[in-house]
């Protein structure tokens, strides 16, 4: 059974970010269109690393230690005709990463409750989640 403790650590360190950041921004209607721009631009690269063995190098040396392996993917070699291309095809293609469903959750919180229930709602998650696997 693996841990992913840098996984946990994130998860609270981003709730605990988006908490604070609650506390500046005004949590409706700027701060859920902000979670909401945040989760489609996350929705969008996911899809572009989907696609492109570039972009996906560039997700995985990034954030490669925090996903989990289902959430990565692999990539295969396909044989091409000509000796100077080289060609890939998905083997397996990655799930979404939590993240964008832990943005999505904090965005329809922010959206659907007043600020301290979705702070505390919020909070609840970012201190359970992690917790929880252990």
């Amino acid at each position: 059974m693996t841990l992913h403790i840098a996984r946990r650590i994130q998860h609270a360190v981003t709730g605990l970010v988006l908490i604070s950041i609650s506390h500046i921004i005004p949590p409706y209607p700027v701060g859920c269109i902000l979670l909401l721009l945040a989760t489609a631009a996350f929705y969008n690269i996911h899809n572009k690393r989907v696609e492109d063995p570039k972009w996906d190098d560039w997700y995985l040396q990034r954030f490669g230690s925090l996903l989990r392996n289902h959430e990565r993917g692999e990539w295969e070699e396909v044989d091409s005709k000509s000796y100077m291309t080289h060609q890939q095809r998905r083997k397996s293609i990655p799930a979404l990463p939590g993240a964008f469903y832990f943005l999505i959750g904090v965005a329809l919180s922010t959206f659907l409750f007043p600020a301290a229930v979705a702070r505390t709602s919020v909070l609840v998650l970012t201190v359970s989640d992690p917790t929880a696997g252990l």
